[in-house]
């Protein structure tokens, strides 16, 4: 069985901690978890408001 979901995540914040909000690049890593083999990842979309 397949499922489809959205997940959102506010980055700005840790932006700010990492002093990174200024900056005109940015690498996203996304990590699955332990047993998550059969995940697929079938977009990513970064904003900047």
């Amino acid at each position: 069985m397949k499922t489809r979901t959205c997940l959102r995540l506010g980055i700005s914040e840790p932006l700010e901690g990492l002093g990174a909000e200024g900056d005109d690049a940015l690498v996203v890593t996304l990590v699955p978890r332990s047993g998550s083999q059969d995940l697929t990842v079938a977009s990513v979309k970064i904003e900047f408001a």
